[in-house]
């Protein structure tokens, strides 16, 4: 009779360790099937966030390439991707070089999320992201301020992603992303730290985030060089 006690309690206990076993496998798979759900959307974002700064970035060439070839026409120049400058804007060019790393951040209270270049994702593994400036939060509705002074020469309309502005300095252009409300309009002079437009936020996240491009000609920089001491 005691034997079959322990028996039975034996069976009882091995019973309980299988179903406690079954439940931890039914519970990595559901965090598993959770993962992987995640990680679909994180692609689908990536995806589309890809496509949009693919987009900008379509749309900044195209306009300073025109931007050259106009400038060129006009001085009677021929030759590479640089523009053709007038004393004035030489003068202005030389000035924003001799600035660099002294620039004005873009808004008065920022954090650079995202940097220029290359960069391994922080979730996904093997996936690789690319900016081609640096991504900065701020503070919801907050302006967006010149960087130095210069000509607005485009505003730009990105579905999905708001407005663009871009301004022109000399040799160098900026450009402005993830934008409400832009206060300037094209051919309009601005001021170091004027105020060109808002940032968007998002509705549903709250996010307020902007992009900071710089351009020489058609060559991408890195706005971190640029902006009083990004790193």
């Amino acid at each position: 009779m005691v034997a079959k006690n322990e028996r039975n309690t034996s069976l009882k206990a091995s019973q309980i360790e299988v179903d406690i076993l079954e439940q931890e496998k039914s519970t990595q798979n559901t965090l598993l099937t959770s993962l992987k759900k995640k990680e679909r959307q994180l692609k689908k974002e990536l995806s589309q966030k890809q496509q949009l700064a693919k987009t900008l970035d379509q749309k900044i060439k195209a306009i300073i390439a025109e931007e050259i070839r106009k400038a060129k026409e006009k001085a009677g120049a021929e030759g590479g991707g640089t523009l053709a400058l007038t004393p004035e804007e030489q003068t202005l060019a030389d000035s924003f070089t001799a600035n660099k790393g002294k620039l004005p951040w873009p808004v008065e209270r920022g954090v650079i999320i995202e940097r220029f270049g290359i960069h391994a994702h922080p979730v996904l593994k093997g996936i690789e992201t690319f900016n081609n400036g640096i991504k900065i939060t701020t503070e919801e509705g907050a302006y967006i301020r010149s960087l130095f002074e210069g000509k607005v020469s485009r505003i730009i309309d990105i579905p999905g992603a708001g407005r663009a502005v871009i301004i022109s300095h000399g040799a160098y252009f900026s450009a402005y992303s993830n934008l409400s409300e832009v206060l300037v309009r094209r051919g309009q002079q601005v001021g170091i730290k004027e105020h060109i437009a808002r940032v968007l936020s998002k509705a549903n996240s709250k996010e307020s985030i902007t992009e900071l491009q710089i351009w020489k000609g058609s060559e991408k920089l890195d706005p971190s060089s640029w902006i009083y001491k990004a790193y």
